[in-house]
Parts: C-alpha cells; sequence; structure tokens
C-alpha cells in the first residue's frame, strides 16, 4: 500500500517534495532502502528453505506454497521493488545530484521508465546516470532484477520438476 501512494505522489506530483522536510525525505529513503532489503532477502530465504528441506521436523509454510501462489507473489514483489527504485532514483535525481541524467533534473516519468528499464535489465541506452550516486542505485538496481529474475525461473523449475514427480 505504501508503494503506490507513495510513488504517486512523488513521481508525479514533484511540487510535493517542496512541502517535505528533510526528515521526512530521509524516512522515505529509509523504508524504500528497507523494504527491499526485505524483498530481497526473503526471496533468498526463501530460496535457501525451499533445498534445505530435510531438516527433522521441518514444516515451513512458505515451501508448501503452489508454483502459481509463488509466482503471484514474485511478481508482486517485482513491481514493488520497482516502484521504490523510480522513487529512490526520483529523489536522488532532483535533491542529490540534479544534473545526474542532464542539465535539468529528472521527471517523475522518466524515472520510471529508467527503472522499468534498469531492473529488467535491458539498458536502451538512451539514459544514464552520470553522478556517483546514481550509478550506485542503477547497479543495485540491476543486480535486485537479476536475484528477482532468478528468483522467478527456479520457482517456476521448481514447480514443473514437482508436478513430473507428482505425475508418473
Amino acid at each position: 500500500m505504501f508503494a503506490p501512494t507513495l510513488t504517486g505522489f512523488l513521481l508525479f506530483k514533484p511540487q510535493c517534495l517542496k512541502s517535505l522536510g528533510i526528515f521526512s525525505l530521509s524516512a522515505i529513503v529509509v523504508v524504500c532502502i528497507s523494504r527491499i532489503s526485505e524483498v530481497i532477502v526473503g526471496f533468498y530465504g526463501d530460496a535457501l528453505d525451499k533445498i534445505d528441506t530435510t531438516r527433522q521436523g521441518y514444516n515451513n509454510p512458505r515451501t508448501n506454497m503452489g508454483v502459481s501462489e509463488r509466482l503471484n507473489w514474485l511478481g508482486l514483489s517485482y513491481v514493488e521493488v520497482l516502484q521504490y527504485y523510480a522513487t529512490l532514483t526520483f529523489l536522488t535525481c532532483n535533491l542529490v545530484e540534479p544534473t545526474s541524467f542532464g542539465e535539468k533534473p529528472l521527471s517523475g516519468t522518466d524515472a520510471l521508465f529508467f527503472s522499468v528499464v534498469t531492473i529488467t535489465t535491458t539498458g536502451y541506452g538512451d539514459m544514464s546516470p552520470k553522478g556517483d550516486i546514481g550509478r550506485l542505485l542503477a547497479g543495485c538496481e540491476t543486480l535486485t532484477g537479476i536475484i528477482l529474475l532468478v528468483a522467478v525461473l527456479a520457482s517456476y523449475i521448481s514447480g514443473k520438476i514437482e508436478a513430473k514427480k507428482i505425475m508418473p
């Protein structure tokens, strides 16, 4: 619920930035970064739990989740992380490094477009950060996109393998 509201206000109503104080902006950045970390750690832990089901008395509800449910959660998490990175890119390019992407600050639509292109590792090359913080953020977003993509593929493949084990 936080991601769409935050993204909508900041990306498409940039005048809201002027009314927010440094504490509010810092809190937004901390929430974005902590939620991205939580999603990554959660799916990484889920993958390890899926592999290590041999422990005595092991009954983790996450590993008993169906493939379609797991893929649904991964897809929703992908979109959520995308929105948080778009927000971080927008804040970075408008407050910390205003000329990071060129002579004028990045618009909300441009930040969202850059985030989609970066997290999916498409990389059209029409926009690239020139500042250090922007480059660091783009690198982290690319790695996050790869991790989540691998989690989606691993869930899909493990579901197919489990389905073949059930069917003789």
